[in-house]
């Protein structure tokens, strides 16, 4: 038994010493046993490159790599001032982390009331009340909470919020930014809610995050809270890793 261990790992099918240009490797007939199929097969994949694209896909590969449906980039941000944000929201992550070890959020203290995980319209009026129009219109679920000037995020709020509801919520309020502006208070709620993400993302919640960088490229030029939407694009496309340097610049 330990002579067969010494030996080394073989080969699945042994093709001994019969090069890969021997007669049967090199016909045109169909191979006829499986050593030669096999044969062939190795000697044509060594005259492969290492990567190869059909014609039509060579084309495409060619055009998606230089062009972009995103706008080009006009401003960057300062290194500095880029830095700070990202050391900001690094601390605030672990002063949650603190305040969540020491109970506060639990099941087992005081929480506030909220809508149910699936009522996007209930949790557009409990952010906002009636101070931003909901893009979810024409959902008919109910409004569960009624809170007509809206709810501003806070520690004991956000951390009773699950790994999945919080998954949920950024997915909401990037869906709802898809169709309006950035306003101060969409901007506090999505700052919040990416400071109780947990890394590694899923990555349903990479695409969400890479398509709030879209929004907030697209946004950059319009928008009235410049310092909150670059603060947003610093931390999700550079924390979070879902923009290059050649949208949001190096830092």
């Amino acid at each position: 038994m330990a002579q067969l261990y010494d030996a080394g790992p073989r080969a699945a099918l042994d093709l001994g010493d019969v090069p890969d240009d021997a007669s049967d490797a090199t016909t045109e007939e169909d191979p006829q046993t499986v050593e030669a199929f096999v044969r062939r097969m190795r000697k044509e994949s060594r005259q492969l490159g290492d990567v190869f694209l059909a014609d039509d896909e060579a084309e495409n590969s060619r055009r998606r790599s230089t062009a972009s449906d995103l706008p080009e980039t006009k401003e960057t941000m300062p290194v500095e001032w880029a830095r700070s944000v990202l050391a900001d929201f690094s601390d605030l992550r672990l002063a949650l982390e603190a305040h969540a070890a020491a109970g506060v959020g639990g099941k087992n203290g005081p929480r506030m009331p909220v809508p149910r995980l699936k009522d996007s319209r209930g949790w557009h009026r409990f952010c906002f009340g009636d101070t931003e129009a909901c893009p979810d219109s024409s959902d008919d679920e109910e409004e569960t909470v009624e809170t007509p000037q809206g709810t501003l995020p806070s520690v004991r709020l956000l951390l009773q919020f699950d790994f999945v509801m919080t998954q949920r919520l950024v997915a909401m309020h990037v869906r709802w930014l898809d169709s309006c502006a950035l306003s101060h208070n969409r901007a506090l709620w999505l700052y919040a809610l990416l400071a109780r993400l947990h890394k590694p993302l899923h990555r349903d919640t990479c695409a969400v995050l890479r398509q709030l960088v879209k929004r907030l490229l697209a946004l950059r030029d319009s928008c009235d809270e410049p310092a909150a939407l670059n603060a947003l694009l610093a931390l999700a496309g550079r924390y979070f890793d879902q923009a290059s340097a050649d949208e949001i610049g190096s830092f």
